[in-house]
């Protein structure tokens, strides 16, 4: 979602010119680089939670940039989001591998990148239809993004899923 949308926001927000969108992509990487080398920790300590938190910082940190209407917060917001990803991006491969049998994991994480390239393209047939809708409100694709990741994250919270299937995977 970020890499898709951050250089028309920065540049249709008059945040800053082009080279500053593409600043805030690169700030992106280096916050996933970054968490990516204490994520296994990350994994360790939020055994059951750890996809509930990336969801929650993806989430906060889309309306950071959303609202923040800032190019210093676009920057803050950029790096949170990196994290997130690498917080949720290895999470998920973990999950999958226990989640499956032995034989089919190389399967299911097939799948897995599939899905992701997938939700790539699908997340904008949603997202920007939402923001049209609510265009009127001052909604943005970050606004909606982070509203839908917050969503997730309660949900994931709520129905424990990371827990439930950590748990199932121990039996």
């Amino acid at each position: 979602m970020l890499n898709n949308n951050i250089s028309l926001f920065v540049v249709e927000e008059k945040l800053g010119a082009t080279s500053h969108a593409a600043l805030t992509s690169t700030i992106s990487l280096i916050g996933g680089m970054l968490c990516g080398l204490i994520v296994g920790l990350i994994g360790k300590w939020f055994k059951y939670s750890s996809i509930t938190i990336a969801f929650i910082l993806y989430g906060l940190s889309y309306l950071l940039i959303g609202f923040g209407h800032s190019l210093v917060l676009a920057f803050i917001g950029s790096f949170v989001v990196g994290a997130a990803m690498s917080i949720a991006m290895g999470q998920f491969p973990y999950l999958i591998s226990i989640a499956v049998g032995k034989n089919s994991v190389s399967m299911a994480l097939g799948v897995y990148v599939a899905i992701y390239s997938i939700g790539g393209v699908v997340s904008l047939l949603v997202v920007n239809p939402l923001t049209k809708m609510g265009d009127g409100m001052g909604l943005n694709a970050f606004v909606v993004s982070g509203v839908l990741a917050l969503l997730l994250g309660l949900i994931c919270m709520a129905g424990q899923f990371q827990k439930k299937l950590v748990q199932a995977a121990q039996h």
